[in-house]
Formats: structure tokens, C-alpha cells, sequence
């Protein structure tokens, strides 16, 4: 049985195992169709991406895009936090996540506990609202993690994003939360936590108060040929807080306009840090590439960037006093 929308499934008579096609999601879009079949058991869920009040839809592609949430992403969707959130909530292990248009959104997207997901973007931006912008903790099981992110993965290994425009409020958190350094902590463009090796490519992240790029205890990850700019109170980059082991990799990326550093490499755990960061574009920060722990072991390599306008200095090594510290510094262009 084939139907022109969505919002038809209401309308058929419903029994465990009919199976339908619906060529749109909304009337005359011509996108975000597909098989639904009909499952009793879920009558009273509807979740406007893989459930529509018993009507399951066919994942089995491992495919979703922003089309199956019924976004147009030209900035007349209704409440597109809550239509992007669920397009999250509805990926598995292994899923491609393709987001079209633009979106703007007033709360943290996050991800958790998806192994192997791609999320990329096609002409795709994601905007803070600055206006109305709502910092929260309970996104992340209480005391693990400050959100930050424009979008969050906790737990999520091999995660994959690319593509995507991602500009934040450019706001300093001064919420009276426990967990929040009233100091330093704002908005970042892209934030992972606890994800094993991560690859961050081809983004373009702009307006955060905190960082740009932020992985912590991500082992393995690599933030390769993205635009980091605008940063107002951190550091452009930073992909290595509390690693437990692995090398992180940072390369071709075009980093500007830091409060802070372009490219932090920061460790505070007792396991050895290992890195390489080479061909990189740093400029107009304090410092271009700084390597910074509390007396542990930080192990890497820093060739072949280019570093100019930076205020106190264009590559800096402080607070690693480690007898195992190995930091190769060469032929980068000053």
C-alpha cells in the first residue's frame, strides 16, 4: 500500500505486521518517506523520526538524514533542537547521519553510546541561539562532563564527523551549577568525551567562548582540515585532555583568532600523552602551539606548521617536567 505522507499512517486501519510506503514525509516535500510497518505494542510512541504511534519506520539502511524528520533547513522549521535531537536519539551502531540545510538551536545536541556513527553534513550549519541559548547538566549522568558542545558524543568510539558549520553563542556559563568553572566555561563547537578514536574533518567552527574543538580522554583522535576561528576565551584546538594512551593527531587545520592557544595539547593523567601536530595554519592567539601538563609525560612531534601573529610566542612547552618527556619540535614556518 503506498500513501502520499506521514501524517496519512493516521488515517489507514492498523493491525500487527501491515506494512506500508509513504512517499513524503510531509504532503508534496518529496523527501523523508519510506516502509513503515505497524506494532501495537508501540500505539503510544511517536517520536517524529523512527515511530509514528505504532508505525515503525525501516531502518535497516543505517541511513538518516535530516529529511526524516520532516526539516526543510531553510530556517522555517518548528523547533529544529527537538527534531535534530531525535534524529540522534534514533541512530545505531554503524550510522550514516546526513544533515542538509540550516538549523538554529537553542540547547547542546548530544550523542551517547553509538559506536561507528558518521555524522555529515551537505551545506549544513548548525547555529547557537545566543538569545535563547539553555546551558543544562543533565544531559550527561551528573558529574562526568560539563556540556559545552553546540553537539556532545559521550561514549561514542569511531565516531565520525564531517562537514558541518558549526557556530556557537560566544557565551561564558555562569550558571550557578556545581560542576561549572565560572571562569573558563562556555559554548565549544564540537565536544567528545570517554570517545575512542574519533576523527573530527573538514569543519568549520566559529564564535565559542570555550574551545573550538574538545576532546577529553578520547585516546586515538584525529581533528584534521577543519576552520577554527574566532575562539574568545580558550583554545582553538584541543584533543588530548586526559588520554589514557594511543597518539592523537592533529593536522592540516586552519586555526585564528584565539584568546588562548590555536592548538593546546593538555594532559593531567599519570599515562604517557602522545601526539603529532604537523601542517597547520595557527595565527592571531596568545600562543600558536602550546604543550602544557601538570608533571606527566607528553610525547610528540610538532613539524611543519605555520605560525605568525601570535602575541607571546609561537610554540610553547610549560608545566611538562617529566623524565619521560620526548617533544620534537622542527621545521615549522615562524
Amino acid at each position: 500500500h503506498i500513501i502520499e505522507s506521514i501524517e496519512d499512517l493516521n488515517t489507514l486501519d492498523k493491525w500487527d505486521g501491515r506494512t506500508v510506503f509513504a512517499k513524503s514525509y510531509r504532503p508534496g516535500l518529496g523527501k523523508g518517506g519510506g516502509d513503515f510497518t505497524y506494532d501495537s505494542s508501540l500505539a503510544n510512541e511517536n517520536d517524529g523520526v523512527s515511530i509514528f504511534n505504532g508505525w515503525k519506520r525501516d531502518l535497516s539502511s543505517g541511513i538518516l538524514t535530516t529529511h526524516d524528520a520532516g526539516l526543510i533547513g531553510d530556517g522555517t522549521d518548528e523547533n529544529p533542537t527537538v527534531a535534530l535531537q531525535n534524529l540522534l536519539n534514533a541512530c545505531n551502531h554503524g550510522f550514516t547521519l546526513i544533515i542538509y540545510g540550516q538549523y538554529l538551536i537553542t540547547q547542546h545536541l548530544q550523542i551517547q553510546n553509538v559506536d561507528n556513527l558518521k555524522i555529515f553534513g551537505v551545506n549544513a550549519s548548525i547555529t547557537g541561539d545566543a538569545t535563547n541559548w539553555i546551558w543544562s547538566i543533565d544531559i550527561i549522568p551528573a558529574g562526568t562532563l560539563v556540556p559545552r558542545g553546540m553537539l556532545i558524543g559521550f561514549k561514542c568510539n569511531f565516531l565520525n564527523i564531517r562537514s558541518l558549520k558549526i557556530v556557537g553563542v560566544g557565551q561564558n556559563n555562569k550558571t550557578t551549577q556545581k560542576v561549572v568553572d565560572a571562569f573558563q566555561d562556555g559554548d565549544s563547537g564540537i565536544q567528545l568525551l570517554s570517545c575512542e578514536a574519533p576523527i573530527i574533518e573538514n569543519n568549520d567552527i566559529s564564535n565559542t567562548f570555550a574551545w573550538g574543538i574538545l576532546c577529553e580522554k578520547s585516546n586515538n583522535a584525529i581533528v584534521r582540515h577543519n576552520k577554527v576561528k574566532d575562539v574568545w576565551h580558550q583554545s582553538g584546538i584541543n584533543c588530548v585532555v586526559n588520554s589514557t594512551g594511543g597518539t592523537a593527531q592533529v593536522y592540516g587545520n586552519t586555526v585564528e583568532n584565539c584568546a588562548l592557544y590555536c592548538v593546546e595539547f593538555e594532559s593531567y593523567t599519570v599515562n604517557p600523552t602522545s601526539f603529532i601536530c604537523y601542517d597547520n595554519r595557527a595565527s592571531d592567539a596568545y600562543m600558536g602551539i602550546t604543550v602544557t601538563s601538570t608533571n606527566h609525560a607528553m610525547i610528540g612531534e610538532i613539524h611543519d606548521n605555520t605560525i605568525k601573529n601570535c602575541g607571546e610566542g609561537a610554540i610553547w612547552v610549560t608545566k611538562t617536567y617529566h623524565s619521560l618527556n620526548n617533544i620534537k619540535v622542527s621545521n615549522n614556518n615562524i
